[in-house]
């Protein structure tokens, strides 16, 4: 038998007999010829177990990220700690918010939650708004008259709001664009 089996066979043997994790607490209690190889085999299964998982799902995820996960990426860079992204679908509000530690509103959920109630919505929006200015922030939201096809669907299914509500209600000018999207910086809204 070669050298190299031979010295990790007491290992494996005291492993084999360790097996169930009642055994595993009273690891330390094992003899002292099975301590040495055990103690090393463990820390090396972890760690090809970690690198393994990392390198089969979070480099490859990381490396190839979605048109929607880099437009999220790319709105971003653009926004100052202080600004308010609006968003008006599902695509990347909460990834650019999680990676970019920016805030975010998803006017989806807010319209379901207000049961599609348009004033309450959009009282509560410029609300927001009106703080964001007030600590010297701004306010963006993708302009809806240049959304990707089918954008903007989701919000007015669940939501209730159209463009032509966002344009009157929440005005703005174009800031910058990202992909095929572009983003408008909102007005001010009054005090109410």
């Amino acid at each position: 038998m070669p050298q190299s089996i031979r010295s990790i066979r007491p290992a494996i043997i005291c492993a084999a007999q360790y097996n169930r994790m009642s055994d595993w607490l009273e690891l330390m209690r094992l003899p002292a010829r099975c301590m040495l190889p055990v103690r090393f085999l463990v820390p090396v299964a972890v760690a090809i177990i970690a690198l393994s998982n990392f390198s089969l799902y979070g480099l490859p995820a990381h490396k190839r990220l979605s048109d929607d996960y880099r437009t999220g990426g790319c709105v971003g860079e653009h926004l100052n700690p202080a600004d308010l992204y609006l968003a008006t679908d599902w695509a990347f509000g909460d990834y650019m918010s999680y990676k970019y530690r920016r805030a975010s509103i998803d006017m989806i959920s807010m319209g379901v939650g207000r049961q599609a109630n348009k004033n309450e919505v959009f009282r509560e929006i410029r609300g927001e708004i009106r703080k964001v200015y007030a600590k010297g922030g701004a306010a963006y939201v993708p302009d809806p008259a240049l959304l990707p096809p089918g954008r903007f669907e989701l919000l007015g299914k669940l939501a209730g709001i159209t463009p032509q509500d966002l344009d009157e209600r929440l005005p703005g000018r174009p800031a910058f664009s990202c992909s095929d999207w572009l983003f408008r910086k909102l007005d001010r809204p009054p005090d109410e």
